[in-house]
Order: C-alpha cells, then structure tokens, then sequence
C-alpha cells in the first residue's frame, strides 16, 4: 500500500520551505529516509546493469538534472557554474550550450534542484528542450536546438515555485509547482493551460510513462503515479513505488515502463511497482534513452551510463548464390548462417553496430553484399541497426565445366597440376591448370583437336590449358578425329573378319609399301644426278635389272 505523505509543519510559510533552512531540513530528511530505505530493502539483489561508460561534466563542474533526446542520442545536462545547460554526445563530448539571450534577461537564475526536458514525443515539436529554473524560481524556458542561429524560444513566468519539468508523450511538457501542483502548459508560449494534477502535495521532478501516467517525485514521501487528471494509479497489491525516501529525481524507461529512483543508489521498479534492483552511486538526476537501452546517472561531476532494456530491431541475414558459405555476427544470435541452416536472425538495439563476416565454402568465392547499407566484395560488413534490416550474402561457384566431345575408338584422359592421368571430371576449380590427352583405340588414329572457352588453343594432344575465371564461360574439347582410316572403306560392311575385305586390304597395303619403296629409290636418282650426271642415272636401272 502507498504510505501516506508526511505532512509539513503548518508554521512553515513557503519562503521557509524554499530559504536555506527549509532545504537542509529536507536534505536531512531525505538522507534519514535513505538510511531506513536501505534496511527495508529486502530479497536478494537481481543483477545490476552493466556500466557502459562514464564522462565528466564541462570544467569538472557538479553535473545536476539531464535528459536525452532520443531522435539523435544526445544528452542535455543542467550547468549551474557556467549558466547554461549542455549538450553532449552520447559518449560525452560537449557539443554545445544553451543559454539565455541578454534580452531575455542573459541568465537562467538557476535555484535549488533545476531540471531539463526534451520532447521525444514525434510531434511537431520533437526535438524542444524546455528548463526549469527550480526551487525560489519562477520561471521556465523553452529552446529549439535545430536552430542554431537562435535556439531561444520563449520564457514565462507565474509559477510559485518551479520544481522540475517532462513532457508527456503527446508532446505537451509539464511544470512541478510547489504551490499549485503539476501544471500542464502551452508548448507554443508556455502560458498555462488550465489541467493540472493536485493529489500529490509538494510535487518535485516528474516523468510519464508510456501510456501518458505521471511519475510525480514527492519531495518527502517517495514516487506516486497519477493519471493526467490526478487519479491516483495503485500499483498491485505489494507494489509501491515509494522507497521511504525522498527522491532526488526519478525517470521512467518508456520501452518497458520501468521506474528509476535517484538518491543514495539508483532503485528500479518494473511497470507494476515490485522492485527489480538497486545499484549504482549517490545520484541526482537520470533520464533513459529507451531507444538505445541507455541510463545516464549524474552524480558528483560526472555522467554514468548503464545499459538498461531498449528497443530493438530484427536482423535478418539471407544467403545466396551457385556457391556455398556461411555468414557470422560479431555480436547477437546470428551465427553460422547459411542456405540451408544455421541462425540468420538476431534482435539488436537502437543503434547497435553489428559486424557480419562472410566466409566461402569449398569451391566457392565471396561473390558481395547487397541490402542494410552492405555493399562491395570486402568478407566484412558493419551493420547499424535503427530499424528491421535485412542483408544478403552471395556466394558464386569457383567449378567450371569441361566437356569433352569425341568420334570414333579412344580415350580421352585429364590430369590436374602435378597429378597423374585420369577420367576427365565433369567441372573444375577455376584457375586450375588442366592437360588433356587423347589415346586412338585399335584401327583408330588421332585426328584433328579443336576446343572453345579456356581450351580455345587446344591443337594437338596432350594439351594443357588453364580454367577461366569467368564464371559465364563454357569450356569444350572437340577430339572428333579419333576416327577409322580406310578400314570402313575398304572391308564390306564394316565387318572386320571379312576374308575378302582383309584380302582387298592387304593387296592395297603392299601397293602402298610399293609406292613408298618406289618414291625412295626415285629420291635416291635424284641425288644422284645432282652429284654424278645424267650417265649414271641411266646405268642405275640396267643394273638393277640384271
């Protein structure tokens, strides 16, 4: 059950509460309650966030309230020592600062515990940051940093005490009054509109959460959740948001509702109010960047930053191609993608880089990447996740054909590099150096070799060519000489064992043997006369005849 808020003495006026005095008594309230919080506590701790980083405040200077701006992760901090209130980047380099113009008076006026706000609503006004003066002030500002030349926009006054400031998801930005509740105000001039919430008395910092419900920070009774009418919002029965302290500030991590107190340590209760964990250090503001799963916790002179639950994106990886391989993630679930198996999707934050390294199967290449800004044949890819992205990795085949064409009794062997012949194989690895040799069978002789792709050169055999790279190139080994001599025209038929063909056959071959005997002695006349005239030329046949 929610614990009742303790009630002020009725002597104290409001310059009381807001003097010196007032806030020493408060602070010493506030550190009493974190002591007894402390021993209350109970059940075992669950697992603290992990640090990410930390950075220091400009000039080292106490770092008070701050908030994010989700659109482009960075981060505005209250600068009290330097007047303004800055902007930093994600990982902590000061970007800029926001102050008030002369004309406007050239000072915030800073009082106790002043508070920052950007809208994250996506509405025309994304992007605004609005500051509140704090405790003894009466003021609130406006700025929009997308205008560089003149940020400012407005500042109006009419609070009794200004204490801390959000904006609800629709876009309209709230102003703690210690005097007159949660005021909702006009975002084009600040003026107020006319709602506001009144249940919770001295209401000091807010947040809503996702459904629009106020985080009211009580300034000595702990952290009550209200609708926009000021209904209160009771958690289940043993929920409470209350750490019987006094808060310093507390947010609200809208990705899963859950609620962030400041003070002593940093406590976290989910959306129904059970407390989850505490850890980290003695803070006085924090703001959660729900898309990238970020909590900035400013403490002292620097800024802590955890890593809490946020937004994430699926990526899907797809692999494709003639070849095969596998594509893994640096990070996350994807691992061991390919066609046919493997993980190929991972769920990633907002902002997330993701790299993916594709690696080739055996005859296969890296053929490149297309999709989630991946492009190029380089094996790695870096991935910014920032909304559901899909990637594909193709993959090409190194094997190329070889076809071998033949007529005719014979053989047609391969051998590959150093090794030794063989059958020819239907493809190779391209690149390979590939010799190819055609053996006649029996009553066979080896004729003309021709070849088209790689093997264009091919001539003679053996012949040695190497395999093209290109992917599209077909290779063909024309050996369509390996064909029958006289044979199927001499023997009837075709028939070999034809007695009268193989006697044609054999009176053809001695003629032939004739010829040849005749065109060697008409060679040798020939030499003759050249050396011995035409006398013994003629005396050569005589002689022979006798």
């Amino acid at each position: 059950m929610r614990r009742e808020a303790k009630q002020r003495p009725a002597t104290k006026s409001l310059a009381d509460r807001s003097g010196p005095g007032g806030l020493l008594a408060r602070l010493a309230l506030a550190a009493l309650g974190a002591i007894l919080a402390a021993m209350l506590l109970a059940g075992p701790a669950a697992a603290a966030p992990q640090e990410l980083e930390h950075f220091g405040c400009t000039g080292g200077v106490a770092c008070e309230r701050l908030s994010v701006d989700e659109a482009s992760g960075d981060v505005y901090v209250v600068d009290p020592t330097n007047n303004s209130v800055d902007r930093y980047s994600k990982t902590g380099t000061l970007l800029s600062q926001l102050k008030v113009p002369a004309g406007e008076g050239g000072s915030f006026g800073f009082g106790g515990a002043p508070d920052v706000a950007v809208d994250n609503s996506g509405t025309a006004t994304q992007g605004r940051v609005y500051v509140s003066q704090g405790e003894a002030s009466t003021k609130v500002f406006a700025f929009d940093p997308s205008n560089k030349a003149e940020p400012f926009l407005w500042a109006a006054g009419g609070f009794g005490e200004a204490c801390g400031i959000a904006v609800d998801p629709s876009g309209m930005p709230w102003e703690g009054d210690w005097g007159e509740g949660v005021q909702q105000l006009n975002p084009a001039d600040g003026s107020k509109t006319g709602i506001k919430i009144t249940t919770i008395e001295g209401p000091c910092h807010i947040a809503f959460d996702s459904s629009g419900n106020a985080l009211i920070n009580q300034w000595n009774g702990g952290i009550h959740k209200t609708t926009q009418t000021g209904e209160l919002v009771e958690p289940p029965v043993g929920g409470s948001y209350e750490p019987s302290f006094g808060s310093q500030d507390v947010a609200v991590d809208t990705f899963n509702d859950d609620v962030y107190g400041v003070e002593t340590e940093i406590v976290v209760w989910n959306a129904e109010g059970t407390t989850r964990e505490t850890f980290g250090p003695t803070g006085i503001g924090a703001t959660v960047d729900a898309f990238r799963g970020r909590l900035y916790v400013a403490h002292g002179s620097e800024v802590s930053v955890y890593a809490v639950p946020g937004v994430t994106f699926p990526l899907t990886v797809s692999v494709e191609g003639e070849g095969s391989g596998q594509v893994d993630a640096d990070t996350g679930a994807i691992e061991g993608c390919t066609k046919s198996g493997g993980t190929c999707t991972g769920e990633y934050g907002y902002e997330a880089e993701v790299t993916l390294t594709a690696t080739a199967g055996e005859h296969s290449t890296f053929a490149g990447w297309s999709g989630g800004g991946c492009s190029g044949t380089e094996p790695t890819c870096t991935v910014t996740t920032t909304e559901a992205t899909e990637v594909t990795a193709t993959f090409d085949s190194t094997m190329r054909t070889l076809t071998v064409n033949k007529t005719g009794s014979g053989t047609v062997e391969c051998k590959l590099g150093a090794g030794s012949f063989g059958p020819c194989a239907a493809a190779y690895d391209a690149g390979s150096k590939i010799e190819v040799k055609a053996t006649p069978g029996a009553h066979f002789a080896q004729g003309a070799i021709g070849g088209t792709g790689s093997a264009a050169g091919c001539t003679a055999s053996p012949c040695s060519f190497p395999r093209a790279d290109d992917r599209r190139s077909g290779h063909r080994l024309g050996l369509g000489d390996l064909r029958r001599r006289h044979l199927r025209r001499l023997l009837p038929g075709g028939r070999d064992g034809d007695l009268g063909g193989q006697r044609r056959l054999g009176l053809h071959l001695r003629r032939l043997e004739r010829r040849r005997l005749l065109g060697h002695w008409r060679l040798r006349a020939h030499d003759r006369r050249r050396h011995c005239g035409d006398g013994d030329l003629q005396r050569q046949p005589s002689e022979r005849t006798a």
